[in-house]
């Protein structure tokens, strides 16, 4: 059953990123031959008007094919005879969608759970937090120039800035203050600390707020994937934190296993959390300029808007396709990965 779940969790994502493409495109009068969700041999499929409906034997992933994609067609209603802005509004709307979706999800979870504002609790003995004279009630505002919007962010920025010295400015009764702290290395846990935590009951918020915050929540999102991706490349972060298409079905459904017996409540706010979390990945990942991408078809058709010098389709297929085959092994080399670690 728990496999069922992250399945289907899975394919929701990825129906969600590419109904962006297919909505923008038929917007633009672009001939979809292929809508589908999965690789592989063809489950379930039927055509309508133009376009063939297919659910594939692969789970991961899905597809919008659409006519003069890859190749030259003559169709006027093609993908390459479309204008460079046509284009640029079809491959964005893809990662568009998964952030939308994020966001919208965001704020009615946030609408029966709300959500850690950063605001102290408890300010531990002996550390530097309370040295300077932190006390539990004081909302962190800004650390080093940086918004905290929430607690987490806080956290956060604490352990990507470890042990260098922070200037925190807070509120206290309306009026704000600033301190400059020291983290102290603690030998127990081996990390740096200020000794601040957050233990109170999430912060409700009304309609506005909710929309706000919502926002909020989905850049906390993509600055923590670019930063997580940075520390990857960097080897700051190691592998075996990194998850494919087969450690995420894994994850959600270890999560659907651990809080099945909670309650409807808690089983469907997990679920949705994980699925803001996976969708905002997904389309900051899709946005970054690399080919087969759609951030790197992105910035193929932008330099064509800047220049009006429009790339061969044959060369813009040479590119994508050396992409994908890069992406492709790299897939093959996470799902191994992820594979080794079910058993």
């Amino acid at each position: 059953m728990k496999f069922i779940v992250g399945i289907l969790l899975f394919c929701f994502i990825v129906f969600f990123h590419e109904l962006g493409h297919f909505l923008l495109a038929k917007a633009n009068h672009i001939r979809v031959n292929e809508f589908s969700i999965g690789f592989g041999p063809k489950l379930i499929h039927f055509k309508k008007g133009e376009t063939e409906y297919c659910l594939k034997l692969i789970p991961f992933g899905g597809s919008c094919m659409m006519e003069g994609e890859m190749e030259d067609s003559d169709d006027e209603n093609s993908f390459n005879n479309a204008s460079v802005w046509s284009r640029i509004a079809v491959v964005l709307a893809g990662p568009i969608f998964n952030l939308l979706l994020a966001y919208l999800l965001m704020v009615i979870l946030f609408s029966f759970t709300g959500y850690d504002l950063p605001v102290i609790s408890e300010v531990s003995d002996g550390y530097p937090a309370k040295e300077a004279g932190l006390i539990a009630k004081d909302e962190i505002i800004k650390i080093d120039n940086h918004r905290m919007h929430f607690f987490r962010d806080v956290s956060v920025y604490l352990s990507e800035n470890e042990g260098e010295d922070v200037t925190v400015t807070f509120k206290r009764d309306g009026e704000i203050k600033e301190v400059v702290l020291t983290p102290k290395y603690d030998e127990t846990q081996k990390r740096y600390f200020i000794g601040i935590t957050n233990k109170e009951a999430s912060y409700h918020g009304n309609f506005f707020e909710n929309l706000e915050y919502g926002f909020f929540e989905v850049n906390f999102l993509a600055k923590n994937t670019v930063h997580g991706f940075g520390r990857l490349i960097s080897g700051k972060e190691s592998m075996d934190n990194m998850m494919g298409p087969v450690g995420i079905v894994d994850y959600v459904g270890d999560t659907y296993t651990e809080v099945k017996d909670q309650g409807s409540f808690v089983v469907v706010a997990n679920i949705v959390n994980i699925l803001v979390i996976l969708s905002a990945c997904i389309g900051i990942m899709n946005l970054m300029p690399f080919p087969a991408l759609d951030g790197g078809r992105f910035l193929i058709y932008f330099v064509e808007a800047l220049t009006g010098k429009k790339m061969p389709p044959k060369y813009e297929a040479v590119v994508n396709g050396a992409g994908f085959i890069l992406l492709f092994s790299f897939l093959i080399f996470v799902t191994s990965h992820d594979v080794s670690k079910l058993f």
